[in-house]
């Protein structure tokens, strides 16, 4: 099995010192999955994502990007592409660091990885036999940012295809397009006096999706959709039906990255620490945790994706606590949250995973 050796970079990556403008982050960043890597001098802080780092906690753009960082899931040189893909998948983050007893090594990308995966030989196969098309959903470019937010809840989905007159497709709106426009403002007209403020949930899409698309046809072999997805500088390809000429589906990096790491029947984990560790305590507590959750063996079965969040908090009384969150994901796809709190770590997670399993035995 390959390994994130074998594919390691060591420069060509974004990264800033922790003590600059988060405004000269943004510059870097063009889509909710690039990252911008942190340092202080020559360790590794955490990186900046617009997704993590700024439109969850909207933090203004003069502070310091120490202040907005976001704990990346970690590898070693010794993970297999396989384990890095699934985490890229999961945490929608296309470019992880790889650290080997506690210090920065480089950078693994997605693209890299999908490079890899190219080889493989069931990528010969015809695209919708190797890959999960997911559907379509079109809309129309006279429609508000409200509806477009609407569609998107209702159809599970975080593109639209939008179209415009004779319903010919224009171009493709994505969930962070909807993000990056919410709580803005406009004004209307130039005389003060006629002067009004528009929601932007009430403004038309026209002015906020990406126009152009880049298609594909569905007799065409994965490997060559893969090739052409690394090739346009897109995030997805739009599937046409050679017997009617229609989209029929869209396809995405995550949509290879979760073919590569696909398990059968064993669910899939992501950790998240928010805590002030060194990078080998975090591994060992991440085995710790695995341990921990697969002793009960009914886990297996019932879940389908587990997102552990563990931060540190301070009181004023001088007291801290762990709080440890965990977003569940059930093979029922039943989606729900636990989050428990105490003064040692072992002990609140120990509470979490017994509540988990009470939680579980009432779903059966």
């Amino acid at each position: 099995m390959n390994k994130v050796a074998e594919i390691l970079r060591i420069s060509g990556y974004k990264r800033l010192n922790a003590k600059q403008p988060l405004a000269k982050a943004l510059a870097h960043l063009q889509s909710s999955h690039d990252v911008v890597f942190i340092f202080k001098k020559q360790q590794f802080l955490g990186i900046i994502n617009l997704y993590y780092s700024l439109l969850r906690r909207r933090p203004s753009s003069n502070e310091l990007v120490e202040r907005a960082l976001y704990h990346p899931p970690l590898l070693t040189p010794a993970t297999s592409l396989t384990e890095a893909a699934r985490l890229m998948a999961e945490s929608r983050l296309y470019q992880l660091p790889v650290i080997r007893e506690g210090k920065f090594q480089g950078v693994v990308t997605a693209r890299d990885i999908l490079r890899q995966l190219a080889k493989a030989p069931e990528m010969s196969f015809p695209l919708s036999t190797a890959i999960t098309l997911r559907p379509a959903v079109f809309i129309n470019k006279t429609a508000t940012v409200s509806q477009a937010r609407h569609l998107m809840l209702q159809k599970r989905t975080s593109r639209l295809i939008v179209t415009g007159r004779n319903k010919r497709p224009e171009g493709i709106m994505s969930s962070y397009d909807l993000r990056r426009t919410s709580k803005q403002l406009t004004t209307i007209g130039s005389r003060p006096k006629l002067k009004r403020t528009v929601a932007i949930g009430q403004r038309q899409i026209a002015n906020f999706f990406h126009r152009g698309l880049v298609t594909i046809s569905d007799d065409q072999s994965a490997g060559q959709a893969l090739h052409r997805l690394l090739k346009a500088p897109v995030g997805s390809l739009a599937v046409i039906s050679t017997s009617n000429q229609q989209i029929t589906g869209l396809i995405s990096y995550r949509d290879f990255l979760k073919r590569l790491s696909r398990h059968q029947g064993k669910p899939r984990w992501l950790f998240s620490f928010r805590l002030t560790l060194p990078y080998e305590e975090k591994f060992r507590l991440q085995n710790y945790i695995r341990r921990l959750f697969q002793r009960q063996q009914i886990f297996q079965n019932k879940i389908n994706r587990l997102n552990l969040i563990l931060s540190h908090q301070n009181h004023h009384s001088g007291r801290s606590t762990y709080k440890i969150t965990a977003q569940v994901r059930a093979s029922n796809h039943h989606d729900f949250t636990l989050i428990n709190q105490g003064r040692y770590l072992t002990v609140t997670l120990q509470k979490l995973a017994r509540q988990l399993r009470r939680r579980l035995n009432r779903q059966i």
